[in-house]
């Protein structure tokens, strides 16, 4: 009777420290990117129907999975916000400031005035003179600005495809760490550190790729587009983007490739772009 006692009191002491251990790693990755509070349940030793101590069972995390896709699908706005603002600024940059007057609204208002001007003493050869000059301005102000935006196409076909690399290497990423979650899930071993990981990961994949998930009974998270197309599981998939130099007469999906799922060249490739 006393030995059985003593053993429940040592079991006691060791699930103990590993408690203290476990709040120790809380509190020293308070600051740490993508760390999550892991938590140590504890269970009942029960032998011939009697309680003899305590065991701890296998550390898991404390995470509300509701918030965390709640978050994914946040950074996942604000990065097309932020995108998108990128390539505007440059246009608002090129049209300046309303009081500057070096926009092509500007440009195409002066040319209006030259031209009423003229028409009240069309034999005038300053007004003329000043018309025909206006005229090559306010033509070269919108060839520049052509320039411009076909320029913006071309800068936004090379950020899809150092986007889409970045892509495949979180894929792979998560693919890699889920089959790890999968073969630890399967052995009894805690997966709350791997699954920090992966998460970290999905967060960084939503800043390029709005997403949705689930998790499998074996532990795999499933990750897919926000239209359903599977992305991710234990094997990742390869998203593919051709560039193409643009001109004016550039257009999707005749002259502009489009972001696939798989090859295209595949039946069971899925374009990303049409959905």
């Amino acid at each position: 009777m006393g030995l059985s006692s003593l053993n429940a009191a040592l079991a006691g002491l060791r699930v103990s420290q590993q408690q203290i251990d476990v709040i120790s790693n809380n509190v020293a990755n308070v600051g740490t990117p993508g760390y999550s509070r892991k938590i140590l349940p504890q269970s009942t030793s029960v032998l011939d129907g009697r309680s003899v101590g305590v065991r701890a069972e296998t550390i898991i995390r404390n995470v509300d999975l509701g918030l965390e896709r709640d978050l994914w699908t946040q950074v996942s706005a604000v990065g097309y916000f932020e995108v998108k603002e990128s390539y505007l600024q440059r246009i608002e940059q090129f049209h300046g400031a309303p009081d500057q007057e070096i926009s092509v609204a500007a440009e195409l208002s002066r040319l209006e005035d030259s031209f009423a001007a003229l028409a009240d003493s069309p034999d005038d050869p300053f007004l003329l003179a000043a018309t025909a000059n206006q005229a090559v301005d306010t033509a070269n102000k919108i060839n520049d600005f052509a320039d411009l935006l076909q320029g913006l196409r071309n800068d936004a076909q090379e950020e899809i495809e150092s986007t889409v690399n970045t892509i495949n290497d979180l894929l792979v990423q998560i693919a890699d760490l889920n089959d790890q979650i999968q073969v630890n899930t399967n052995s009894g071993r805690t997966t709350a550190l791997l699954e920090d990981q992966r998460d970290q990961a999905i967060k960084e994949l939503s800043d390029y790729i709005e997403i949705s998930s689930f998790v499998r009974g074996d532990g795999v998270l499933v990750v897919q587009t926000n239209r359903g197309v599977e992305l991710a599981s234990d094997i990742a998939q390869e998203l593919t983007f051709d560039i193409t130099p643009l001109s004016a007469q550039s257009y999707y999906p005749d002259s502009v490739n489009g972001v696939y799922v798989n090859d295209p060249s595949e039946p069971f490739a899925v374009d990303l772009s049409t959905l």
